[in-house]
């Protein structure tokens, strides 16, 4: 199963639907996991909201084709940390992702830019973390810091930018090595799923 965390609010309705999922044509049938009490337009009714869904009931979820494969876990090389993987948003992105949307990217492949965890191993050069460190990755998988973009702060450009989920292993497996240049910390109290 993959487990969805989502923060929800105002007049929402979750429905899910799978390959699996189907009505006698083949056409996909939603089932509404929670909806709104109504409709609110005030965000006084923001929860979260938590449920399994998916593997052995499908395996087309959210879009695109979800296979578990157990793989090495990986060690870092120098300026990367091992990232164990806490929670990873869902995002349409990663349906791109998996169609092949993104030149470059080499299949098979594991989708997941919106990874929040904890590292559990660090490669060489890499002194300003520690084990233990909350962090957060997003869409930029880091930068080189030598590009002319680099050289003026523009890491947003960078020559040499790479997205989490493609140049390398996204939030989707349990862990994840990542250039230490995609890390961002994370307050201790906030929640893995904020």
């Amino acid at each position: 199963n993959v487990r969805f965390r989502m923060v929800v609010a105002n007049d929402y309705r979750i429905e899910m639907s799978s390959d699996r999922q189907t009505n006698p044509v083949g056409q996909p049938q939603f089932l509404v996991v929670q909806r709104a009490d109504g409709n609110i337009q005030s965000r006084i009714n923001q929860r979260e909201v938590v449920f399994d869904y998916g593997l052995p009931t499908a395996n087309q979820i959210a879009g695109f084709t979800l296979e578990l494969t157990d793989l090495e876990i990986p060690e870092p090389a120098p300026g990367t940390a091992r990232i164990q993987v806490e929670a990873c948003g869902v995002c349409h992105s990663d349906s791109q992702l998996v169609a092949g949307l993104l030149p470059g990217t080499a299949f098979p492949m594991t989708p997941g830019h919106e990874i929040t965890g904890t590292i559990d191993a660090l490669g060489a050069d890499t002194q300003e973390w520690q084990l233990g460190d909350r962090v957060a990755i997003g869409w930029s998988g880091g930068y080189c810091g030598h590009c002319t973009f680099c050289r003026r702060g523009e890491f947003m450009h960078c020559s040499h930018a790479k997205v989490t989920g493609a140049a390398f292993r996204g939030g989707y497996a349990e862990k994840a090595v990542v250039p230490i240049s995609a890390l961002a910390r994370i307050p201790d109290e906030l929640d893995a799923a904020e």
